[in-house]
């Protein structure tokens, strides 16, 4: 009886108009995932070579810069000749950029995804304080950030996230690869998937897949106790 009600229910389950909507929706929905939504995800906080040493570049060639015009002015003993700020500021903050900046590019030259990671997240840490906590003009966050009112909250929030997941990679014993610390891997796509949208349309299918069952079983009680009483009651 038991088998006979299994085989019974699986037969109605898939052949209910419903359900086979379900099913059609379902594979839609997957190959949007699939071809659309996870190819086209935006990463701002992503592995940039290109923007890391373009930073380097700049901030070497600033700091020098600075550090000439200070040593001169101080040479000078000209007190009325006040040093320029953004001279003052650089001397104080980019050389502990510029040593994080130093660290990440060989990490990434040398595929060394661990080197990478600890010192990306000290610089994460690093420039989130001058932006978020000394309000330093000089330092913003990136563009993508600026879309509303909440941009500082939003940017210090991807910063503090960025380096703290750093920090986790940093500490596991597993090889890191660029995907990893991209967050590309198909566990890592899945799990920032469930934490969104995706949860609330899984819970809804379940909810609609199990309405049928879950009143059929309410009218047909136990097969152990009862027969199906196919006769006396509509089963669609």
């Amino acid at each position: 009886m038991k088998k006979q009600y299994f085989l019974f229910q699986l037969k109605r389950f898939f052949t209910n108009p419903k359900n086979i909507g379900l099913f059609a929706l379902t594979f839609i929905l997957s190959l949007y995932f699939g071809l659309v939504s996870v190819p086209n995800r935006q990463l701002i906080e992503k592995v940039d070579p290109y923007a890391i040493n373009g930073e380097y570049r700049r901030y070497t060639l600033f700091l020098n810069k600075a550090t000439t015009k200070i040593k001169e002015m101080q040479e000078s003993k000209n007190t009325h000749e006040v040093p320029n700020e953004g001279y003052v500021n650089a001397i104080k903050t980019y050389p502990d950029i510029l040593n994080f900046d130093k660290h990440r590019i060989n990490g990434i030259k040398a595929n060394n995804w661990k080197e990478y990671v600890i010192y990306s997240s000290k610089w994460y840490k690093y420039v989130d304080h001058l932006i978020f906590v000394d309000e330093n003009q000089q330092f913003l966050y990136p563009v993508q950030y600026y879309q509303n009112d909440n941009y500082r909250e939003d940017g210090h929030f991807a910063y503090q996230r960025t380096a703290h997941f750093y920090d986790a990679l940093a500490k596991s014993k597993q090889p890191l690869t660029k995907n990893i610390v991209e967050e590309k891997t198909t566990s890592q796509i899945l799990q920032n998937s469930i934490s969104g949208w995706t949860t609330l349309i899984l819970i809804l299918f379940v909810v609609l897949f199990a309405a049928d069952i879950v009143t059929r079983s309410q009218i047909l009680f136990s097969v152990e106790r009862y027969p199906i009483k196919q006769k006396y009651y509509s089963l669609d």
